[in-house]
């Protein structure tokens, strides 16, 4: 009987098994720039790459390439404002202040393909309501006026201020306090008469009409323009008291 294994086995080598091409998916359309006219087409592609074809394996069946019309909402649409809307209330009771109103790109809004509005859509401008009330404020005093007196008779002296510093506006209120002031005052005359009376006295110790009227005539040799009547000494009318 014979001896050893009735079959025997080797390696082979046969050529590889053909792989037939698939389609891959549709890519996006492409942009439309025209629409609604014969011409107006869109085109979208694929690849015969889910697999790619192999080992003679057979190529995609169909076209590579797909061609349609444009419509309306496949063309580019840009934004437009729409109308602003109202104010919103001033943000000052009185005095100047702020207020906005806006407006949005609706009209129409733009697609996918479109361009947004272009601008701001907020707008911001001044507004007064009414003016705040000013309060009036007081100037400086004026100068005091000259003596009404112009003897030893008591007078006055006044002088005065304005509520212009600012003046009241808008129902402001009015400046507080007097607007004239008034003091007592006596001429300069009068001083004079005094000083000679009380001269006399300390130097003579005595007070009579007859000692004063020298003294007078003494001081008024140096000033020769004085009136030197007794009555004008009474009366306190030398200019030079």
């Amino acid at each position: 009987m014979c001896s050893g294994d009735g079959n025997r086995a080797e390696n082979c080598s046969l050529p590889p098994c053909p792989i037939n091409g698939n389609w891959a998916a549709w890519g996006a359309w492409t942009t439309c720039t025209v629409c609604n006219t014969s011409d107006a087409k869109k085109t979208r592609y694929r690849d015969c790459s889910d697999p790619e074809p192999q080992f003679n394996g057979s190529e995609c069946s169909g076209q590579s390439n797909q061609t349609a019309p444009c419509l309306i909402s496949d063309c580019p649409i840009d934004g437009g404002w729409s109308a602003w809307n109202d104010y919103s209330p001033c943000s000052e009771t009185c005095g100047q202040g702020k207020r906005t109103r806006n407006r949005f790109c609706d009209k129409p809004v733009p697609n996918d393909f479109g361009e947004f509005c272009l601008g701001s859509d907020t707008e911001t401008s001044t507004c007064t309501l009414k003016h705040c009330p000013i309060d009036g404020g007081w100037s400086f005093w004026s100068n005091w006026t000259e003596c009404s007196s112009s003897s030893c008779v008591s007078g006055t002296q006044t002088r005065n201020r304005s509520c212009d510093n600012p003046v009241p506006q808008y129902s402001g209120r009015h400046c507080d306090g007097n607007w004239t002031e008034t003091i007592p005052c006596q001429a300069d005359s009068c001083q004079g008469m005094i000083y000679f009376v009380l001269l006399t006295l300390a130097v003579t110790g005595e007070l009579s009409l007859p000692i004063i009227l020298v003294n007078l005539s003494v001081y008024s040799k140096a000033k020769p323009k004085v009136i030197q009547t007794w009555p004008d000494v009474i009366l306190g009318r030398h200019p030079w008291f």
